[in-house]
């Protein structure tokens, strides 16, 4: 699903909504520096969208407050899947039902 980034000079912050094996929601959070090969993760299971939304509202305002600065992608994640021929008129499901997530 689609991911939200944060940055400062040396160091990023991301999450994605992504669903679990027994259908739940969690929010994968990693983090990490840019030169370093070396970061960190943590789920969140979240109990429905609603909460996911929060999460990553509280989330934003803290890297905000801690000098990160929201990154915004050229190319969306989900517009790199391969998407037949035939439905290229249309977004793909998935990204519909994944923009309401993102709305602050």
């Amino acid at each position: 699903m689609a991911a939200l980034r944060w940055q400062t000079a040396t160091r990023y912050y991301q999450v994605k909504l992504q669903r679990d094996l027994f259908g739940g929601l969690a929010l994968v959070c990693s983090w990490g520096g840019l030169r370093s090969r070396q970061s960190q993760q943590k789920r969140i299971p979240c109990a429905d969208l609603e909460t996911a939304r929060k999460l990553v509202r509280q989330i934003g305002r803290q890297r905000r407050r801690h000098g990160y600065v929201f990154q915004v992608e050229s190319q969306p994640v989900l517009a790199r899947v391969a998407i037949p021929r035939a439905a290229t008129t249309r977004k793909p499901a998935r990204m519909q039902a994944s923009l309401p997530l993102f709305d602050d």
